[in-house]
Parts: structure tokens; sequence; C-alpha cells
């Protein structure tokens, strides 16, 4: 399957709207100028009542329009088939996607996004963050961030991921629970 079959399946799915209960839902949090961004993913996480359950939060900022890339994508995917997979076995972390705010009307980008991530089986929250996060804090692409129970920075990557920086990730996600099997 070629990228363009995919985007034109992401193009059907999207304007297809709905939503499965298990999808999780999306938020946009206010963002001030200058504000780091732990502050902004533990905004986000209190949201949901969770703050504080798990011993890590992953926070995936994700600008969508790279994932024109198929290889690319199938690493995204793959690195989030793990982190289910982990939290089946130890429920260690928090997993939010965070997408960078496109030029699109806010329902539709966030029509859009809910779609996507229900047609890709990521049962992870989401939200649609401004364009001035990922500038000043140098995101571009995808990068991953890992922060402790505290909301403190304990690992920073960007993608793609190689197999040692994924089985670093996996191995500082199952260190609170001894389990530190690579997945």
């Amino acid at each position: 399957m070629y990228w363009h079959e995919v985007f034109c399946i992401f193009i059907l799915l999207s304007s297809l709207g709905g939503g499965a209960a298990w999808c999780q839902t999306a938020h946009q949090i206010p963002y001030r100028t200058g504000m780091p961004l732990q502050e902004y993913v533990k905004n986000l996480c209190s949201e949901s009542g969770d703050s504080g359950r798990y011993q890590k939060t992953v926070a995936i900022f994700i600008e969508f329009l790279r994932f024109g890339c198929l290889s690319c994508l199938n690493a995204f995917l793959d690195f989030c088939d793990s982190l289910k997979a982990l939290n089946r076995q130890c429920d260690s972390c928090e997993v939010v996607l965070i997408f960078k705010k496109d030029n699109q009307e806010d329902f539709l980008q966030y029509r859009q996004m809910k779609s996507w991530v229900q047609a890709s089986g990521l049962n992870f929250r989401f939200a649609i963050a401004p364009e001035e996060l990922f500038a000043v804090n140098y995101i571009s692409d995808v990068a991953v961030l890992i922060l402790d129970r505290d909301y403190e920075y304990d690992f920073y990557t960007q993608f793609p991921l190689t197999q040692g920086k994924k089985g670093e990730i996996m191995r500082i996600l199952c260190e609170e629970t001894g389990d530190i099997r690579q997945r």
C-alpha cells in the first residue's frame, strides 16, 4: 500500500466522524507563552482525574502531516503497540497524544484526529495543542516525553526511534514496577 492510499483511507475515515466508547476525549488546554512542556502535560492529565495514578506519563507530540511517510507511521504505530502491551502487563504509564494544531477549523481537526486515533486502535487520550507549544520547544515531527509521577522530566527524544531508544524507553517505564523485560 502506498502512502497516498493510506492518506485517502485516512480522509475517508475522517469524514465518518462518530466515536466508539473506548476512545478517550480530546482536550484543548490553554497554553501560555513560555509554559514548560511538563506543566502543559500536567494540566492535561489533571483534567482526567487520573493524575497521580500512574508512575509515568508518556506524552507523544505529533505533527500529524509528517505521517505521510509510511515507514514513519508504521514505526509510530509499532511504538504505540509496545506501550499498549506494557500497560496490559504492568499498567505503569499514562499515554497522551498531543497533536499540533493545523490550519483547519478546530472541530474539523478534532473530528479527523478522533477518527484516526480510533481507526489506528489507539485507546489513548489526545489533545490538540497550539503551534507555539511545538515551536518554542523545538518539536518537529514526532517527539516522546516521559515524565515521572511528579511531572518532572525523565526522558525526551525525537522520532525516528532506534531499537536501542525504544528499549531504553521501555526500561524507564518498567523500572518502577520491577519488570524490566524488553517489549
